[in-house]
Parts: C-alpha cells; structure tokens; sequence
C-alpha cells in the first residue's frame, strides 16, 4: 500500500510557527526548496496593496516610533476610529471603511472612553472599532490571538499594538539582540501578510537624535529591517506642529508636517514637512520685518534672527519675487499685500478644566486656572504632551491620575 502524500496547507503551517516558534520547523519537502522562473512571476497579476491611510500607512507591518507622551497614541486611535466609519484620516484623506482591532495596552477602561469621547465629539461609536487593553504576550500566543481576531472579521482593515513592549517575549535571549527584535517584528509580520491587513506596531525612538530617522528606532535594527513600513513621528518640546517621516518598501519616502488640535486632539495633516518649515521661515522675517517699523538690510534682519546673512539675503529675494517683501536699494519693507504675521503653531484653546474623581475626594479647594498668557511658551502635559496654560505644573484632565489604577 502506498504512503499518503503529505499536503502542504499554508494556513497551517502559519498557525503552527506561531504557537511553537522555536520547536517546529517546516517539512524538509517545502523549506525553501520552492522557486520559480522570472517569465512565471512575470506572468502573474497581483492586486493592488490596500492601504489604511493612503500614503501613509500601506498592507503589511509598520512601526510608528516616537519620543514618550508626544501623541503617537492618538494619532493612531483617530485613525482608527476614521477607518472604523470610512471616514477622513488626519483631517483631509478619506479613508475605506472597515473593521479595526486597537490594543490600548497602557490605557485603562476609563481614559480609553475618555479619549473616545473627545474625538468623537457626540458622533456615535464605531460599532467596527473593536479595542481591548489587555493581551496575550508572545510568549502566550500573541500573534496567534491575532491570526484567529482577523480571521473571525475577514473585512479588517486596520490592526494597532499600543506599544511594542507590553507584548514582547520575557524569555532570556540566547542569541543576539538583533535575532530577537527581528523574530519579534516577524511574527506581527507574518499575521499580517497572511490577512493582507495594515498592523501597525506603536514603539519609542532613542534619547539620542539622528540624521537618519530609522537610527532613533529604540532597540537593535533588527525591528526596524523586519517592519514593511517606518513612520516617525518627532515633535519638539512646547509646540502644536511635529513631522511624521514616511519610509517604506511599498510607500514613497515622504517627510509630513502635522499640526495638533488641543482641543479636539486630533493630528492634521498640514502639507510638505519642507515648505512648511520655509513658510515658518519666511514668517519669521516678516515679523522682524514688520517689528522694526522700518526697512532692513539683510544683515539686520539675520542678526535679528540669530542666522546667517547669506542664508536670509537669498530668502529676502525669495520673499521679494513672491510679492511677500518689497526690496529697494538693498532693504526690505513688508509687501502690502504679504501675509499676516500670526503665531506659527496653532492657538492653544484648552477645554474647561474639569476636577477628576480624585480630586473632588480631597477635602481642599483647587486653586484659579490663569488666564493663557501665549500660545509658543506654554507648558505641556506631562502625559500626552498637549499645551497648558503659563504657570500651572499639572497634567491635562485627560491624563490625571486615576482611580481605578
């Protein structure tokens, strides 16, 4: 009687890497033994990749890295509960509508729901946003818990991991560093592209800066070279604006200035991270220019910059064939039809201060909320990082202490 020939099912072999990763390897028949022609790949049609937010993040694993309490989570919520009603992400791309998975793994019940209402502002909740902020590790299955969540909504467009660390293996590493950071990205990758669904993986970057934005990624290189995609998300200290760097094998390189809203906290999309800083550039000039009362030289109005004056006499042309200055005589006056000279980040507008559960169940009065005396000196949240008025050392009422912690 002949042997049975053993079939090999994909669906399987996913499901058994992932419960027994280091214990199970796959038939001596089908390990890397399967290859092709270029005519025959040539041949094939392919669809084409999905994309949760075009241009920003595509099919496939991606890593958002940012500093702590800067606003990744957030962005990523908005965008979750934009996909989960086919609505607009970042304030101006439209989104297909579809089921997503948030894990919120550092929130708990009650700042999710809190958060939830902001954004959505007395619209309806999602029914197709599905959240939850505990989860397995990887240790106990935690790409497998994924496989079986998209299996059961075969319409999911969208999964997050809010962070990285809460699911990563507690299991002393044997090899390398980087062998382990990349098996760990692998296994998010892997349910991914076995459902064709964005998962996009929250994480921090480094203390130190870098002039290449994948070299803030914490940890070895191992996690950045196995994600698909790499969004960096960097927002200076006291400001509304920050960039979210694109970088990706199936989206183009591309450098996006954001702008948050306080009061709606949601992330806009603003344009070019480039132009946007030559217009805050340009801004800049214009208000030396109109503080002086006068016409400036170059020089003037580079030592009033602290900058170079071959730098702001090339921008002073610049600003002159664009109509925002008038040049005569090798000084500069603002055009009379120039732009108005308003603040570069956004007006900080902060919602009533509401007293927390724990506040009102100590017996003291809380002290007056001044008045907000500017809006690019004001300090931040020391949670999430949104603006608050001068002379308050507090939290947001978003991200005080709470009680059931």
């Amino acid at each position: 009687m002949a042997e049975p020939v053993a079939v090999f099912d994909p669906v399987d072999d996913l499901r058994r890497r992932l419960v027994t990763p280091d214990a199970w390897r796959p038939p001596a028949a089908v390990a890397g033994t399967a290859t092709f022609t270029a005519a025959d790949l040539m041949a094939k049609v392919f669809p084409d990749p999905r994309w949760a937010v075009d241009g920003v993040i595509p099919e496939g694993a991606t890593l958002l890295v940012g500093a702590p309490k800067k606003g990744k989570s957030w962005l990523v919520l908005a965008m979750g509960a934009a996909i989960a009603v086919g609505g607009v992400a970042l304030g101006k791309i439209p989104v297909a509508g579809g089921d997503v998975l948030y894990l919120a793994l550092e929130d708990t019940e009650r700042r999710l729901q809190e958060r939830l209402r902001i954004l959505l502002d007395g619209e309806p909740a999602p029914e197709r946003l599905h959240l939850a902020i505990r989860w397995p590790s990887l240790d106990d299955g935690a790409a497998l818990h994924l496989d079986l969540w998209l299996g059961r909504h075969p319409d999911a467009r969208l999964v997050v991991i809010d962070t990285l660390a809460r699911l990563r293996s507690d299991k002393p590493t044997n090899g390398s560093l980087y062998q382990a950071d990349y098996a760990t990205m692998v296994a998010f990758k892997t349910v991914a592209d076995a459902h064709g669904v964005a998962l996009v993986v929250v994480h921090h970057t480094r203390k130190a800066d870098a002039e290449d934005p994948l070299d803030m990624v914490s940890g070895t290189t191992g996690i950045a070279g196995a994600a698909d995609t790499i969004l960096v998300l960097r927002r200076e200290t006291s400001r509304a604006d920050a960039t979210l760097y694109v970088r990706g094998r199936d989206v183009p390189e591309a450098d996006h200035a954001l702008a948050f809203d306080a009061v709606t906290c949601r992330w806009n999309l603003l344009g070019d991270a480039a132009e946007y800083r030559l217009s805050e550039e340009r801004v800049a000039v214009l208000r030396v220019l109109v503080d002086a009362g006068e016409s400036l030289t170059p020089k003037q109005v580079a030592e009033a910059l602290g900058k170079k004056e071959g730098s702001v006499r090339l921008m002073l042309r610049r600003m002159d064939q664009a109509g925002e200055v008038v040049g005569r005589s090798g000084r500069y006056t603002p055009a009379s039809g120039a732009p108005a000279v308003t603040p570069v980040t956004l007006p900080v507008t902060l919602p009533p201060y509401v007293p927390r559960l724990w506040e009102e169940d100590l017996d003291r009065e809380l002290p007056e909320l001044p008045e907000l005396q500017g809006d690019s000196d004001a300090p931040e949240c020391g949670y999430c990082g949104a603006p608050l008025p001068l002379g308050r050392s507090y939290l947001c009422r978003l991200c005080q202490p709470d009680d059931t912690e």
